[in-house]
């Protein structure tokens, strides 16, 4: 596991893509200490379940309100420090809850951002789908096809961009490395075209989902229930 994360650590990311576990900026992080905290995060997380997982979920990529700076895939900072109000921390990782790391004195963020932190749309609807169906969220994992945060250059680090096909190919690197430290029976469940266009493309057997982004939460959410309807 350790390996793992120092890899993710180095990964020397393009000028825009922003590695969570290896970089920090002085005007949104909390300081030097940012990267080292979502490092460990990250493997609480994955510890916590890597060998009881059933299910890996593989979306698209880090978003920036998202695990960029909570440390964990469809993972936001609220839900890891215990202040989302329908996510309990102890769902993503057992004992005491996380830390934040986005910097409360940063004049860009609003309001709720500097005094709760961040909150993410996409993380909300994955981790509200997988608690009303009453299952187990440590017998599953939260990944990205490309697990770091492209972002768009004009617009700054506080944007999302779609990977390019250059990164999804990067990417499959690190979903190996995983599926190495998993059990050899986890099922692996698509979230959005792109992360089913790749694992199909190296031979990856998976089912899909709709992306909950762009309009796709109906789709999302139906097709979840249709998935795991056993659960209920």
């Amino acid at each position: 596991m350790k390996n793992f994360i120092d890899e993710l650590k180095d990964y020397m990311a393009a000028v825009d893509v922003f590695n969570p576990w290896g970089e920090y900026t002085d005007e949104y992080d909390i300081g030097i200490s940012a990267p080292k905290i979502r490092r460990e995060q990250l493997q609480r997380f994955l510890e916590q379940r890597i060998k009881s997982a059933r299910f890996l979920f593989v979306a698209e990529a880090m978003g920036y309100q998202g695990g960029r700076f909570s440390g964990i895939p469809m993972t936001s900072e609220r839900i890891v420090t215990g202040y989302h109000p329908d996510i309990h921390s102890n769902s993503v990782f057992a004992g005491n809850t996380g830390v934040r790391t986005s910097n409360p004195e940063c004049s860009e963020f609003k309001k709720a951002q500097s005094e709760l932190g961040f909150s993410e749309q996409t993380a909300t609807i994955v981790w509200k789908a997988i608690l009303e169906h009453d299952m187990n969220p440590f017998e599953m994992i939260l990944w990205n096809i490309f697990p770091f945060h492209p972002f768009d250059e004009a617009k700054g680090l506080l944007s999302n961009r779609t990977p390019r096909s250059n990164e999804l190919e990067e990417g499959v690197y690190y979903l190996k490395k995983l599926l190495n430290l998993c059990q050899d029976n986890i099922e692996i469940i698509c979230i959005g075209q792109h992360s089913k266009n790749m694992l199909d493309r190296i031979g990856v057997a998976n089912s899909h989902l709709e992306h909950p982004a762009k309009g796709g939460v109906r789709k999302f959410r139906a097709g979840f229930s249709e998935r795991f309807a056993y659960q209920k």
